[in-house]
């Protein structure tokens, strides 16, 4: 009996010393294990360099010298509108509709009823957009639609320090939906250099500086998506637009897009938004289209450009196989309104033109370039194809009356 309790104790010692051994062994390795965690960490968190190829530092130091040349040159534009409202109200027992009830119970004279009078509030809209200075005299390009029908505009410099200035009209046109407005100052203004929108190439860089949703002084970089496009944005036509992905949203416009040298390329004008934000699509009116009007905004305050007075439309297959014409060439006269240059000169509805002065005329791009260039008063050669037959006239050309509605403002 007492060996059996003997054995017992031994067996109790062993199963008690075999158990602290693999508790002390365990604890060992998990000490071991998480020292080698904390070196792993450690030597881990050492500083390192990561490698950049030198063009992308050299691609980084352009866009940084882009924005410092160019960002001085752009200006916040504040056009302020005022919007007066007419409403009626009654007077208090006299003219009110209580005095209705009783004067129909009581057979009243209806001659005593009175008119409810009107009474005016005003009430002031504000809009922001953006503008380039293009002269050191303090002229500003921007969009039409940024100043049309504003009663005060104000203009905000970031150069150094935000300074304001009061923004004068000085010329717009709404048929392009550019304007220049003027800042009065004896300093000279930083002024932007304008490219040449014709060299740009698809693919090459974009950058869009303004003031979107009125964050002042913003840059953001794409690349020109495709050139010469057409859009209507409310009604309005816009003819030979750069396409980019550059970001521009609400108060972009008027805004300068320009290239890798900081040159001027465009004027940001528009986006296309289905969703109501930026899709990746923005479009700016070259800066070679705002280059031929620029002077003539400065000098006389408006664009005056030629006019034949007709209604015209594409040539497609369907025309070219009812006149049996020879391919799509050219551009059909729908209508000829009365008393203008082109009925003057003999010009006919149904007439195909297909050249005007020295230049062939292809489509009605072609056309309407080569009219609202040429000066109104100036006799001009037009070819037209009629009954199958070329036959040539001489139109003096009248001038283009002015748009009888204004540009709704859109920023």
């Amino acid at each position: 009996m007492r060996k059996m309790v003997r054995s017992k104790f031994w067996m109790l010692i062993l199963v008690l010393v075999l158990s602290l051994s693999l508790f002390l062994g365990f604890t060992c390795k998990g000490k071991v294990e998480r020292k080698e965690i904390l070196l792993t960490k450690k030597e881990t968190s050492s500083e390192e360099t990561v490698s950049i190829p030198e063009g992308v530092i050299e691609l980084q130091e352009a866009f940084a010298n882009v924005a410092q040349v160019v960002k001085p040159a752009v200006v916040n534009i504040s056009a302020v509108h005022i919007l007066k409202m007419e409403l009626p109200y009654y007077q208090f027992y006299f003219g009110d509709p209580f005095e209705d009830f009783f004067d129909e119970f009581f057979g009243r004279p209806r001659e005593r009823k009175r008119e409810p009078k009107k009474r005016e509030f005003k009430r002031r809209l504000e809009g922001t957009g953006s503008g380039v200075i293009i002269d050191p005299k303090g002229y500003i390009l921007t969009n039409y639609h940024v100043i049309a029908g504003a009663e005060e505009i104000k203009v905000t410099l970031s150069n150094g320090k935000e300074r304001k200035y009061d923004g004068k009209v000085i010329g717009k046109d709404p048929r392009t939906d550019l304007a220049i407005i003027k800042i009065k100052s004896k300093e000279k203004f930083p002024a932007a250099k304008l490219g040449d929108s014709d060299k740009i190439r698809i693919g090459d860089w974009a950058i869009a500086i303004g003031s979107p949703f009125g964050l002042k002084q913003t840059l953001t970089v794409g690349v020109i998506s495709a050139k010469r496009q057409s859009l209507y944005v409310e009604g309005k036509q816009y003819r030979e637009m750069i396409q980019t992905d550059a970001s521009i949203n609400r108060g972009n416009s008027g805004g300068p897009l320009v290239n890798i040298k900081g040159e001027v390329i465009g004027i940001n004008t528009a986006i296309y938004a289905p969703t109501g934000v930026f899709a990746g699509v923005g479009f700016a009116i070259p800066i070679n289209n705002a280059k031929e009007i620029i002077d003539e905004l400065i000098e006389k305050g408006r664009v005056v450009r030629g006019w034949l007075g007709i209604e015209i439309r594409e040539v497609d297959e369907v025309i070219a196989k009812q006149f049996n014409l020879p391919n799509t060439k050219g551009v059909l006269v729908n209508r000829v309104i009365e008393d203008s240059a082109a009925e003057k000169g003999g010009m006919k509805r149904g007439d195909i033109i297909i050249k005007i002065g020295d230049h062939k005329v292809e489509d009605v791009r072609d056309l309407q370039k080569v009219v609202t260039k040429t000066k109104p008063g100036k006799k001009v050669k037009v070819v037209v194809i009629r009954e199958k037959k070329e036959v040539p006239l001489s139109i003096k050309l009248g001038e283009m009356p002015e748009p009888t509605e204004e540009a709704r403002v859109r920023e």
